[in-house]
């Protein structure tokens, strides 16, 4: 009969635990992101997870069952996506999309009705907080001299000064 620690055994479990963890999990390296990619006209739209902007174009080409990707534009604007340190700063879920030779980026109306939209918005917000601060320091000045004026009348009628009126 053989003795084991408790440690042993804990130990043992804890491998046999994360044995089976790795075996479920899919096996992307850690520094694959999610990205949205879409064709030129919108009507294919894929999730795929890249290292880098190699492999983007590898699973791309292979996803969209194209021989040759001419560009890689952000979908939102139409900047270019042509280097890895650029690729690199893109956020996770970035729209980006694939163009074909011949191909060019057109904004959608979408596009622009949203960036106007999110324009009048800022343009809202920041006139609603201009004007919350003026009605907020104009009622503390109000306040203020109603303040002034209730002391000023409370000396005027306080016993001391009617005394005073009445003795001359």
């Amino acid at each position: 009969m053989t003795k084991y620690s408790c440690c042993q055994v804990e130990q043992r479990c804890i491998s046999a635990c994360g044995s089976v963890t790795q075996q479920l999990l899919p096996r992307w390296p850690q520094h694959s992101r999610p990205f949205r990619v879409v064709n030129s006209d919108h009507s294919v739209k894929k999730g795929i997870m890249v290292n880098n902007l190699e492999d983007l174009r590898n699973k791309v080409m292979d996803v969209f069952h194209m021989h040759c990707v001419s560009a890689f534009v952000l979908d939102e604007d139409g900047t270019g996506v042509d280097t890895e340190d650029f690729f690199q700063t893109l956020k996770e879920n970035t729209v980006i999309m694939v163009l074909g030779e011949g191909q060019k980026w057109a904004p959608q109306q979408c596009y622009k009705a949203k960036r106007m939209l999110r324009e009048v918005l800022k343009w809202t917000l920041f006139t609603m907080q201009t004007t919350g601060h003026i009605l907020v320091g104009t009622s503390c000045y109000i306040q203020h001299l109603i303040d002034e004026d209730e002391k000023t009348e409370a000396q005027l009628i306080s016993p001391a000064c009617f005394i005073k009126e009445l003795q001359h």
